[in-house]
């Protein structure tokens, strides 16, 4: 008798404790399909930028990464496993892959062959025309991590031309962000001539965020100036931080200066040809061996790669 009592106590606490996560299991998954098919009607369940891909055959449905994403709503879990329930919220910050505990999810972009807003790229970010680079979110990668780091991994793969020459420039890198920052900043620590240039001032896209808007940067490190330490800043504060680091190591730059257009000449060097906000009509002219375009996504980047020359989607097929 007492081992029948035993065991209904037991069963009881179990059942105490199994049916109400059950319960809310079943619940959590309805409402993760509900979200995913009302994003799915709405035209916003599929990423625009980097995103995570799930392998499902590794998932295993423990929604570590559900609740490590800082937007929220982009993962849920549905049957059991990790999907994408409301891909237009997804900024790409990768904190799903890093507390993903079975390897399951990696960040990418996918599939871009048919993107007609998203430009060509090898493995080294270099376009369909040779020596012009992307970095940041105009190859569709946002994050001040992502633009930082691809900024840095473009430099390191520059070597300067022998002899130096005055009015040539290794790399000319065209807007003054994260990535732009980086990269200059990577120009000064490999000894390459550079120049930077940007249309506003220092700080690139985050000049047009709401007043006190929090920025993630995660912990990112900058060429010469290391690591930076904290993860979130305001508006206002990455701003005089990159003025900051803009002073410190007196990047050489042109401000108030817009890319009009870019011109390889027949000897491969690039004429790159940038106008006078104030002034349109006036025309500034820089040579360079390679270039950097961080230009963000502010307006008709698009309609000015595609002027350059620069492919997209299926068109790409590299120039010889």
């Amino acid at each position: 008798m007492e081992t029948i009592v035993t065991w209904l106590v037991v069963v009881g606490i179990i059942l105490f404790f199994v049916l109400p996560y059950i319960r809310k299991t079943k619940q959590n998954a309805q409402l993760s399909l509900q979200t995913k098919e009302r994003s799915k009607q709405l035209g916003a369940d599929k990423p625009t930028v980097q995103h995570p891909q799930i392998n499902l055959s590794l998932c295993i449905g423990c929604g570590t990464c559900v609740r490590k994403c800082p937007e929220g709503t982009v993962l849920g879990l549905v049957g059991g496993k990790s999907t994408i329930i409301n891909g237009a919220n997804c900024k790409g910050h990768g904190r799903c892959e890093a507390s993903c505990p079975v390897g399951a999810i990696t960040i990418g972009l996918g599939d871009t062959s048919k993107r007609t807003d998203i430009p060509f790229v090898d493995a080294n970010q270099q376009t369909s025309i040779a020596g012009i680079y992307i970095a940041g979110e105009l190859g569709g990668f946002a994050l001040i991590r992502n633009a930082v780091n691809q900024g840095k991994a473009i430099i390191k793969q520059l070597k300067p031309p022998l002899p130096k020459t005055p009015d040539l420039f290794d790399v000319i890198i065209i807007g003054g962000g994260p990535a732009g920052i980086a990269a200059a900043l990577g120009a000064i620590e490999n000894q390459l001539s550079y120049l930077l240039i940007d249309q506003q001032g220092i700080g690139g896209t985050v000049r047009q965020y709401p007043r006190e808007k929090l920025v993630l940067t995660d912990l990112v490190e900058l060429p010469l100036y290391g690591k930076l330490t904290r993860s979130e800043y305001a508006k206002e504060e990455l701003i005089q931080l990159w003025e900051t680091i803009h002073d410190q190591y007196k990047l050489h730059s042109v401000l108030s200066k817009k890319l009009f257009n870019v011109v390889r000449q027949d000897d491969g060097v690039f004429d790159v040809r940038v106008t006078d906000i104030n002034d349109p009509k006036m025309i500034s002219r820089y040579k360079a061996q390679n270039i950097i375009l961080a230009l963000g996504r502010r307006g008709n980047e698009i309609a000015l790669l595609k002027k350059i020359g620069i492919r997209f989607g299926a068109e790409n097929d590299h120039d010889k």
